[in-house]
């Protein structure tokens, strides 16, 4: 049996956990967001905290895990550690103390059922904190901005727009950039980008961090072509930057359809 936490190695609370696991079990845990593939089996066992503690305030995290790992057909143990109160716990199945003992712990391992065999009931968890998929509504649908879509599909319009009216002979290259680029483009990105970096710290602990991090990959495209703007014809009218906010827009919409539904009501 692995037993896996669902953490990085570097982070202060899977440190803790590391030192938790080797002076109770003499066991080295494996880091679910440190490692590029991790085998799971049916018998293995993944941890996590229920609650994490984001900009001062607590989020519980873990329905959105178990939803991603049916969504994705994974199949294995899962174990929330909570500091809520043990009777409680005991009665709750994936839950268990930061109090038990040893004995209880292992029994808890081994009692619970691997998430493929739950009825769809046995998660229908309600926490008593905040939903971290509350916050991340807020991040796919605006409060009181614009939705993502809708920069993103925006900044991809006029990225489009400025090659097509070069190539017609509408504009000339310097009016593009001035009127699409400078003048609507550029604040509308950097709006985005600072939602962006601004919500990326609420990703941190769900299984879509990684996904939502790896986009920076084509946010730095962007920005190496405004710092750069083809000055020649033929240079700009090949420009195909639209096409890097295009695929980023659409990982977005498959993350917000599969998991976060940011057209269901925000309970914040």
């Amino acid at each position: 049996m692995k037993l896996i936490f669902l953490g990085s190695k570097n982070d202060n609370v899977s440190i803790s956990f590391q030192n938790y696991f080797k002076y109770l079990f003499d066991r080295e845990l494996s880091f679910y967001c440190d490692a590029d593939y991790i085998d799971l089996k049916e018998n293995d066992c993944i941890f996590l905290m229920e609650s994490v503690k984001i900009q001062g305030k607590w989020y519980s995290v873990f329905p959105l895990w178990i939803d991603y790992f049916r969504v994705n057909d994974l199949n294995f143990k899962m174990i929330a550690f909570h500091y809520g109160e043990k009777e409680i716990l005991d009665s709750t199945p994936f839950f268990i103390s930061l109090t038990d003992n040893r004995r209880s712990f292992y029994e808890k391992i081994y009692a619970v059922l691997s998430i493929g065999n739950l009825s769809i009931g046995d998660h229908d968890f309600r926490p008593d904190t905040a939903l971290i998929t509350d916050v991340l509504k807020v991040f796919f649908k605006g409060h009181g901005e614009e939705s993502f879509v809708k920069l993103l599909t925006d900044l991809s319009q006029l990225f489009m727009q400025g090659p097509q009216l070069v190539a017609m002979g509408d504009y000339t290259i310097e009016e593009c950039v001035q009127e699409l680029i400078l003048k609507r483009a550029i604040p509308r990105w950097e709006k985005f980008k600072e939602r962006y970096n601004r919500y990326l710290v609420y990703f941190k602990y769900t299984p879509l961090f990684k996904e939502v991090q790896g986009l920076a990959d084509y946010f730095n495209k962007v920005d190496a072509y405004l710092r750069n703007i083809p000055r020649t014809k033929e240079a700009f009218i090949k420009t195909r930057i639209s096409e890097e906010i295009r695929k980023a827009r659409l990982i977005l919409e498959d993350i917000d359809r599969k998991y976060i539904g940011s057209e269901q009501p925000i309970q914040l």
